[in-house]
């Protein structure tokens, strides 16, 4: 992602393509709409609860950074 890609999304626009990243690698959501949500996704295979999530998966480079990406652009809105 690039930051004018992320300047122009709307707070639920964040909030999805953060998630999106975890989703990908098989987070499992506890939150009703992003569960409802991606499992809704012909891609997604929920494998891990928050817990084994943290202790088994290493994002690459590319996922780290949009991470952050994401995560200062929520937080310079106020929404972290």
């Amino acid at each position: 992602l690039s930051q004018s890609e992320v300047k122009s999304m709307s707070h639920s626009e964040l909030n999805i393509a953060f998630n999106e990243i975890y989703a990908r690698r098989g987070r499992i959501f506890t939150d009703s709409s992003l569960n409802e949500y991606f499992r809704s996704q012909s891609w997604y295979t929920p494998k891990y609860t928050a817990s084994e999530f943290s202790q088994k998966v290493v994002f690459n480079d590319y996922e780290t950074k949009n991470i952050n990406l994401i995560y200062n652009e929520q937080h310079a809105r106020g929404y972290r």
